[in-house]
């Protein structure tokens, strides 16, 4: 099986220079049964990120942090990239549904949850 390889950063595939082609290539280069599992390898470092910065940044104002209030702000934030992403063409909207039933989920377990 040949591999379509990214040779210039600055000329993707078709002579386009756009972020979306620089994004999607790595997803066209291998056919494989999951073609947003690079866009999974961008979304979950966002999340990871957001929900650990929040959390430690309330830990040292308040003494102590909600991580279900993290874990749910992260959630919404994912949401939000991942909507943009949805509008350029990068995730499918059964990917967006997913984000958004992640962030569901982390609300109402912020919210049922009283620490």
């Amino acid at each position: 099986m040949a591999w379509n390889v990214l040779g210039n950063i600055t000329e993707t595939g078709n002579g386009q220079t756009d972020l979306v082609n620089t994004l999607v290539s790595p997803a066209t280069a291998n056919s494989s049964a999951f073609p947003e599992f690079w866009m999974l390898v961008v979304l979950v470092p966002i999340f990871i990120i957001i929900a650990t910065r929040t959390f430690f940044k309330e830990r040292d104002k308040i003494g102590r942090g909600n991580i279900w209030g993290s874990l749910a702000v992260a959630g919404f934030m994912t949401t939000l990239v991942g909507l943009i992403m949805t509008l350029i063409g990068l995730i499918s909207s059964t990917m967006l549904a997913w984000l958004t039933g992640v962030t569901i989920v982390f609300g109402v377990i912020f919210l049922i949850v009283k620490e």
